[in-house]
């Protein structure tokens, strides 16, 4: 299943129009539609929708290893760095708040450029003080007001190859006033053809995932458990450490060799749940790198 998170309805429209979706109960304001293998969810905007959005959605669906989460809209272009109406792919999501950035694993080809994107809290033009006290020359090229809230709440329930964040620059800050919806609508049905080569490859890459994830867990159930009882894994640290093996497996990484330096270099097995819980940090680091 794809998790498709979108924050407005006119940026919607096009596809429901375009897929055969059909209308599913709202969950409290979070409107949903559905296909057999996509569901379609409306967060609305800025940063404490779309982490509810995201969390609802995958605590009512608990995704599997074969899901993934997309994140797909409108945002604004810094700096005349990305073309406007033109589909992008986020290689980085940064926080402007905290500073944290999420790297969703690009380990699937869909086609598309890539870019930085920066999220914030209110509306670019209300952040240009925050925004341009950096240096031009690591201003990433996109800004937003949901990726990094929405990736912030989705990583507790997918790996970093199960997300993947798409935006469309439609202004560049100040003119933002001048998008109408319909406008916005446009700019989505223009993609359309794209979109559609996006979805198949992603749909394509699902079946895969689901694949290589049987073939892992029946591979050598034991070591993962042992390895497990090594780091002494609570519930959620065990699933995140079998989503990172996942996507060891799907990007052909040789996880076992960094798991056997650990317990060469004597880090393997920890002491205490807080050492397994930076163990298991620095594993993920050196997977995503």
């Amino acid at each position: 299943m794809i998790f498709l998170q979108m924050a407005l309805y006119c940026e919607a429209r096009p596809i429901l129009q375009h897929e055969a979706f059909h209308a599913m109960p709202p969950v409290g304001r979070f409107q949903r539609w559905q296909t057999e293998d996509m569901m379609l969810t409306l967060s609305g905007t800025g940063q404490a929708e779309a982490a509810t959005c995201a969390a609802v959605t995958c605590a009512m669906h608990h995704p599997t290893a074969s899901d993934l989460f997309v994140v797909l809209g409108t945002c604004a272009a810094l700096e005349g760095k990305a073309e406007k109406g033109r589909l992008y792919r986020a290689r980085s999501i940064e926080d402007l708040g905290s500073g944290r950035v999420f790297y969703p694993d690009l380990v699937l080809d869909l086609g598309l450029p890539e870019a930085g994107l920066l999220s914030g809290y209110q509306e670019l033009k209300s952040q240009k003080e925050r925004v341009w006290y950096r240096d031009g020359r690591d201003l990433p090229a996109l800004y937003d007001m949901e990726s990094a809230a929405a990736c912030a709440a989705a990583g507790h329930f997918f790996g970093p190859h199960q997300i993947v964040v798409l935006r469309i620059p439609s202004d560049s800050g100040d003119d933002a006033g001048l998008v109408t919806p319909e406008r916005i609508s446009d700019m989505i049905g223009q993609q359309m053809d794209t979109l559609d080569s996006v979805f198949q490859r992603l749909k394509a890459f699902s079946e895969l995932l689901g694949q290589e994830s049987a073939q892992v867990m029946e591979e050598d159930p034991a070591f993962l458990e042992q390895t497990e009882a090594a780091l002494r894994c609570s519930a959620s640290m065990s699933l995140r450490f079998r989503q990172l093996v996942r996507y060891a497996c799907s990007a052909g990484i040789a996880y076992r060799e960094i798991l056997e330096r650990y317990v060469q270099e004597g880090l393997l097995p920890v002491t205490g749940r807080k050492e397994g819980k930076d163990l298991l940090a620095q594993f993920e680091k050196e997977l995503t790198r």
